[in-house]
């Protein structure tokens, strides 16, 4: 039992082989080279255009218009995104910016809209674990699939708590030890414009390694600062072999 989050045995163990084939499978459909976006993550840069061609083996199966981020829903909303590429790459729900130097949220789509299975799933493993879940929560649930390198805009995430939703439970698919969750249990907002003496306090700040085993691990998400950062493992693996996706999931409220 760690301090930060636990493993849920009474989830079960789950195929990490299995789920990745599922994956592959669904991108396949929407024109994406699954082992090239495992390696890379991004799919746009930050002016929304392609960053490989090589990302998508059939660019007529794809409107990258539509594509949000790397990230795979396995979870969606079928009223909204009629679409394969829409449900599985966007409308991942809640939007910040920054207004006049003040952090504000853009209400998107809430958790509970974006938690029917995406149809494509229908019949696989990650149907037995929507449901699963759904009996577990007794609530809807919202899957998606999030995966990290060591550079570009997925390197890491700022730091935050995951609140008023509940804590997050994740099942890592693939990753190495140069990819940390980590932790603080000092609490802090920082915004724009934030106060150069509290940014310069040092943090205690805790990483934890989460290892692909089929097990469901609780993080306590809720409770704790946390972020995530993808150091990698050293020069001499490749960039792209570094890459680390968990499968995260939790109740969709409103």
């Amino acid at each position: 039992m760690k301090k930060f989050y636990s493993i849920r045995e009474d989830f079960n163990r789950w195929d990490v082989n299995l789920i990745n084939i599922e994956l592959e499978k669904s991108m396949a459909a929407a024109g994406i080279n699954f082992k090239h976006w495992k390696g890379t993550v991004e799919l746009k840069d930050a002016k929304g255009q392609w960053t490989h061609k090589s990302l998508h083996h059939n660019s007529s199966a794809v409107n990258p218009a539509r594509i949000t981020n790397g990230d795979v829903n396995i979870t969606t909303n079928t009223s909204m995104f009629t679409e394969l590429d829409q449900q599985l790459f966007g409308g991942t729900g809640r939007r910040g910016r920054v207004v006049d130097g003040v952090g504000v949220e853009e209400p998107a789509m809430t958790d509970n809209q974006l938690a029917e299975l995406n149809p494509i799933f229908k019949g696989t493993i990650l149907e037995e674990l929507h449901e699963f879940a759904k009996e577990k929560f007794q609530a809807p649930v919202r899957i998606r699939c999030q995966n990290r390198t060591v550079s570009g805009t997925s390197q890491g995430l700022y730091w935050h708590k995951d609140d008023p939703v509940e804590n997050r439970f994740h099942i890592p698919l693939w990753t190495n030890p140069g990819h940390l969750l980590l932790f603080t249990e000092q609490n802090f907002k920082w915004k724009a414009g934030f106060d150069t003496a509290e940014a310069m306090r040092p943090l205690d700040v805790v990483g934890h390694y989460i290892p692909a085993d089929g097990q469901v691990y609780e993080i306590y998400t809720k409770d704790f600062m946390h972020a995530v950062a993808s150091v990698g493992v050293g020069w001499y693996q490749p960039r792209e072999e570094q890459t680390r996706c968990h499968l995260s999931f939790w109740v969709g409220k409103n």
